[in-house]
């Protein structure tokens, strides 16, 4: 981390990228063999919904994640 550059910098210049079409389109690629039934997620359908709901919850709270990231590296 101590040569690693800044993380806001990076959030401001990757998170645009991100999208919650994107995520959707990533997660219907994998295989539905690896989507097994189990934790209340009963098929793999299921399991993209929730997938796709927590990287959108994460994706809306982008900056605050960030930031927290930022203070917890530096300290502050």
């Amino acid at each position: 981390m101590p040569l690693a550059g800044s993380i806001l910098e990076a959030d401001d210049r990757l998170a645009p990228m991100l999208t919650s079409e994107l995520f959707g389109s990533i997660i219907e690629s994998v295989p539905d063999d690896w989507l097994t039934a189990g934790d209340g997620l009963p098929d793999p359908a299921a399991h993209r919904a929730a997938y796709l709901d927590y990287l959108n919850r994460r994706l809306a709270v982008h900056r605050q994640l960030a930031e927290e990231r930022k203070r917890v590296r530096t300290g502050a």
